[in-house]
């Protein structure tokens, strides 16, 4: 490991003190592990360190003779005074210096962390002589399905720079900060100490005229330009894909005749069962005339839509009690009641994964997706025979699809929509409008920038210009329940 390493500097774990319950003693044999690990892969004269909200953790999920380090946006200074007492006389250093925060689905607003509180706690840490990182410097995108639980495709995070690299008024009091910190800051004029004419200069030294070799080149290099952005305007959808010839062309099916299964353990992926997306469950029941019910047994994890020969039989999620209610995560035991013919039936359950937790004890790390907490029971007889159809929606599944239809208007059910958008160079960074559509996910040229919900705070996604070509570009949406009759381009992001 020791030649991909940038700096000698090697984290053995973050925040492992969250990972328990209250003052248990977390596991220090696994610690010692991993700095063994490190040790031997050719790190051995790395600074080792884990980080923590030592505030609260104090020293739970750190290791004898190993930095620890602190992870926090405010109260610095119990951090550092944690810190001091639990390792007096020895570096202090902010891994994560958060300087904003990820937002979730269904929030009235983006979160924002005041720019006054963030520059007077970032100069305090400075005053300290503490190593500072940040969490983030940067925002970034959740492309895909890899977003965590609940949180929105955006990671803006209110950083010092945007989520598309844009400069903000955080990144501007930084570099001020920055500025009176900086030890090489206007320390003597540039020169070259290898010349060899003319005057002799050695910064080491402080023979001659004092110099520094790299003044004028860390001090205060030019910020590079703004990036542009392109408000392309608005494109037609054109074409659409029933829902059933959208099933019909994955790549895999299987059969469980004891219940449904869960996406992690169906035998897919070579084995290694499905991580991310949708997965479908299908069978053929009679349902009782002239009503019927359908119970899932424990929770959804985590949303479920429920068709009957073809039709939808769930809402969209539209007020805050809803999440209790069936086929969200929050319900359990819950029914639902359906149309009954007295013939047979085609019932199908599209459950979609939400994203995992990634923090905190033990328990939270359960998050198998799909349905797998109990029986699914239709008129009180339990359903056993199930058809389980994996929705990943890879790249080349999207870029694969045919059977495509002329677009006339919206349908009620999910239903995949294109349209042809032809873009003529320069190819800039642009945002998608998504305000009129309800819920789903969007493909650019087949690759998937993330997931949308009528709900925000989100209401854009951000379209990287290398994502695009020029010529013909085929935006792909999957919308889960209503759609726009068009894909609408603008140059500023909505993330409240």
């Amino acid at each position: 490991m020791k030649n991909l390493v940038f700096l000698n500097g090697s984290q053995i774990e973050n925040e492992y003190g969250h990972f328990g319950y209250e003052d248990e003693p977390r596991d220090g044999l696994y610690l010692a592990f991993l700095r063994d690990l490190l040790v031997n892969g050719g790190l051995e004269n790395s600074l080792l360190f884990t980080s923590d909200s030592v505030g609260s953790r104090r020293d739970l999920g750190s290791l004898r003779g190993v930095l620890q380090t602190a992870n926090f946006q405010t109260g610095a200074e119990d951090q550092f005074s944690m810190l001091k007492v639990l390792q007096p006389n020895r570096p202090l250093m902010v891994t994560e210096f958060w300087s904003g925060w990820f937002d979730y689905w269904l929030a009235d607003y983006h979160s924002v962390w005041n720019v006054e509180d963030f520059a007077s706690t970032l100069e305090y840490i400075l005053e300290q002589n503490s190593s500072v990182n940040f969490y983030m410097f940067i925002g970034g995108t959740n492309f895909g399905f890899l977003a965590g639980s609940q949180i929105i495709t955006s990671y803006d995070y209110g950083a010092p720079l945007s989520e598309a690299g844009d400069y903000t008024e955080k990144y501007s009091r930084l570099v001020e900060i920055f500025s009176r910190y900086n030890p090489l800051q206007g320390v003597g004029e540039y020169c070259n100490p290898l010349q060899g004419v003319g005057e002799y200069c050695n910064p080491l030294q402080g023979v001659g005229e004092y110099c520094n070799p790299l003044q004028g080149v860390v001090d205060n290099p030019v910020a590079p330009p703004q990036r542009e952005k392109a408000a392309y305007g608005a494109f037609p959808i054109t074409e659409m894909l029933p829902f059933t010839s959208l099933v019909s062309q994955a790549p895999e099916t299987l059969v469980s005749e004891d219940g449904p299964v869960n996406m992690e353990a169906l035998n897919t992926n070579e084995g290694n069962g499905q991580s991310f997306g949708y997965v479908l469950y299908s069978t053929d029941v009679i349902l009782q005339t002239p009503q019927s019910e359908l119970i899932i047994r424990g929770h959804v994890r985590d949303m479920a839509q429920v068709l009957v020969d073809g039709a939808l039989h769930t809402l969209p999620y539209e007020a805050l009690n809803d999440a209790s209610a069936f086929g969200f995560w929050d319900g359990r035991d819950k029914n639902l009641t359906l149309p009954g013919t007295g013939a047979l039936s085609h019932v199908e359950i599209l459950v979609e994964n939400l994203g995992r937790i990634n923090f905190g004890a033990a328990h939270n790390f359960v998050t198998k997706k799909g349905l797998w907490e109990g029986d699914i029971l239709v008129d009180r007889q339990r359903v056993v025979n199930w058809t389980i159809t994996p929705l990943e929606f890879k790249s080349d599944f999207v870029n694969g699809l045919t059977g495509w239809e002329e677009f006339t208007e919206s349908v009620k059910v999910p239903t995949v929509y294109r349209s042809t958008v032809t873009l003529s160079t320069p190819l800039l960074d642009t945002f998608l409008d998504m305000r009129n559509w309800n819920k789903g996910v969007v493909f650019v040229n087949g690759f998937n920038i993330g997931r949308y919900w009528s709900l925000g705070p989100q209401r854009t996604l951000y379209v990287p210009a290398p994502l695009l070509v020029e010529g013909e570009n085929q935006i792909t949406v999957f919308e889960q329940y209503t759609a726009a009759g068009e894909v609408v381009f603008i140059d500023t992001p909505i993330l409240s």
